[in-house]
């Protein structure tokens, strides 16, 4: 294992020179990092207001996010512990998510979305097969949003997810699953999981937006933002903790900007390929709303902090 070009070893020496540490943790076989002043990012989150913690610069808030949670406890009383404490002060975790974006990084972004659009208008009969979706073969159905999922792939430069077709018995079946079986898909690492027997409730659109989603999710943990630096800091899986909790779950950075640019998706799809109005009412639909007003409040307020 190496660490720019550091052995192990060498990191560690690193880490604890500048008052972090690593630790192995033989259950799992893995090697945890434990940030840079945990105690004292810990003791700033428990002392500060809701308002001062929201005045903090972006790095400051990220920091301070990561420090309060950890990946390893040593036991799941200490776990259930450490989470409880943290849903007493739901007020100072959204705070600390009130975050600024570039409008930079959202403009590149939304340009990513035309392009993936003008691909997807390009699909032969698309506009037949969104329209008719629920008519069409259950085969052609998932041909279509692995089509649609690669497209996003190959604009955000990764490998094309492994795309995988389940039913909800199988979902109710596997431990493993069923904790999203209330939902049509579901990311996790290189892998993209649909609930087939929801997308048969689903419009077309509704199915390609959900496959856009879910790609971009995948995006968001393994595309290259060297332009963007600081993305990589607000996608970071270290803050997953987030989305277990209901009230800070669409504040998370990677739901926030997903939310958002699913808006954009939705309008675009329905400007460039003129569909079929569609009565049903998008089930995410207050999940946009408010991705899309925070979005404007982040850009809005970026002031002078540098991306």
């Amino acid at each position: 294992m190496e660490v720019q070009n550091l052995s192990i070893y060498e990191f560690c020496d690193i880490a604890i020179d500048n008052g972090s540490d690593l630790y192995f943790n033989q259950p799992d076989g893995k090697i945890y990092y434990v940030p840079v002043d945990k105690d004292k990012y810990e003791h700033i989150f428990r002392r500060s207001t809701p308002k001062m913690l929201a005045a903090l610069p972006n790095r400051k808030k990220l920091d301070i996010l990561m420090a309060i949670h950890q990946d390893s406890y040593t036991s799941i009383s200490a776990e259930d512990k450490h989470n409880e404490k943290l849903n007493k002060h739901i007020d100072k975790l959204q705070a600390l998510l009130q975050l600024k974006i570039s409008p930079q990084f959202w403009a590149a972004e939304q340009r990513k979305i035309r392009l993936i659009i003008a691909d997807i208008a390009n699909i032969a009969y698309i506009k037949h097969k969104l329209d008719n979706f629920q008519e069409m073969p259950l085969k052609n159905q998932k041909k279509l949003l692995k089509d649609v999922s690669a497209i996003t792939a190959r604009y955000n430069c990764i490998n094309k997810p492994n795309i995988m077709f389940v039913s909800q018995k199988q979902i109710e079946a596997d431990k493993g699953l069923s904790q999203w079986m209330e939902t049509e898909a579901y990311t996790y690492e290189n892998n993209i999981l649909i609930n087939m027997d929801i997308v048969k409730s689903l419009s077309g659109l509704q199915a390609i937006s959900s496959a856009w989603h879910e790609t971009n999710h995948v995006a968001q943990a393994y595309a290259d933002y060297k332009q963007f630096p600081e993305a990589e800091s607000l996608f970071n899986q270290r803050l997953n903790f987030l989305q277990q909790m209901p009230e800070t779950y669409i504040f998370h950075p990677q739901e926030l900007v997903t939310y958002a640019l699913e808006r954009l998706f939705i309008e675009e799809c329905n400007s460039r390929i003129k569909l079929l109005l569609d009565e049903r009412n998008y089930s995410y639909q207050s999940e946009y709303d408010i991705s899309s007003h925070y979005m404007q409040r982040a850009i809005l307020n970026k002031g002078r902090e540098k991306f």
